[in-house]
C-alpha cells in the first residue's frame, strides 16, 4: 500500500504530496464500494417489492374498514329502532 490515508468507511486512498500512488492500491477500496452499491440496490429492489405488497394490503383494509363504518352505521339505526320499539 502506498498511501498513508484512506477514507473512514470504504478506505478509500486519500493521497497526500509524499504518497506515491499504485492503482492497485485501489481494488480492495473498489471491490468493498462495488460490493456495498450492489448490496444497496438489492434491498432497494426488495424495500420497493415490501412497499407494493403494503399499498395492496393498505387497499384492502381501506375498502374493509368502509365497509365495516357501513355496516356500523346499519346496525345503529337498527338498534335505535329496537330501543324504540321496546319503549
Amino acid at each position: 500500500m502506498s498511501y498513508t490515508n484512506g477514507t473512514t468507511h470504504y478506505n478509500l486512498p486519500l493521497t497526500t504530496g509524499s504518497d506515491k500512488r499504485d492503482w492497485s492500491d485501489t481494488n480492495q477500496s473498489f471491490a468493498d464500494v462495488d460490493a456495498a452499491l450492489y448490496g444497496a440496490v438489492q434491498d432497494m429492489a426488495q424495500a420497493e417489492l415490501d412497499i407494493d405488497a403494503l399499498e395492496t394490503r393498505m387497499d384492502t383494509a381501506e375498502q374493509n374498514i368502509a365497509t365495516n363504518t357501513g355496516d356500523i352505521a346499519a346496525l345503529d339505526t337498527r338498534v335505535t329502532t329496537v330501543e324504540g320499539a321496546v319503549s
